[in-house]
């Protein structure tokens, strides 16, 4: 995991922008690991190197979606905050409306169902 730290990946010039954001894809990620933790540390060495990026936000946010020990209330905290950072986005609108069908398919009861089936992109 050295590779984050060293000088010469920036993430401000675009060719390496794609190089780290490729190795960072949550479903890829999801498929080379096992271990939940240590995807989570690489995505928390991730954060120091591109700060508020809502793209990382998102995939980390993907990754406890989809990840067999992932927090829904984590997964939420980061597409929230995603969203308020780029509002604009579509790919983060769409995993606000994955993780709100989610919530529904975990949900207990019927109200609460219906609670996240009609629940909006919220941006407070």
């Amino acid at each position: 995991m050295g590779f984050l730290y060293r000088p010469h990946l920036d993430v401000d010039y675009y060719s390496d922008s794609i190089g780290f954001k490729g190795l960072l894809n949550a479903k890829s990620l999801s498929s080379q690991f096992r271990d939940t933790q240590m995807v989570r540390q690489l995505f928390a060495l991730s954060t120091k190197r591109s700060v508020d990026d809502y793209m990382l936000m998102q995939q980390m946010a993907i990754f406890e979606m989809t990840s067999v020990n992932g927090s829904m209330e984590r997964a939420s905290e980061l597409l929230h905050e995603a969203f308020r950072l780029a509002p604009w986005s579509k790919p983060i609108a769409h995993s606000l409306a994955e993780l709100s069908l989610k919530k529904a398919e975990t949900a207990r009861t019927e109200l609460e169902k219906a609670k996240y089936r009609s629940s909006k992109i919220m941006t407070n």
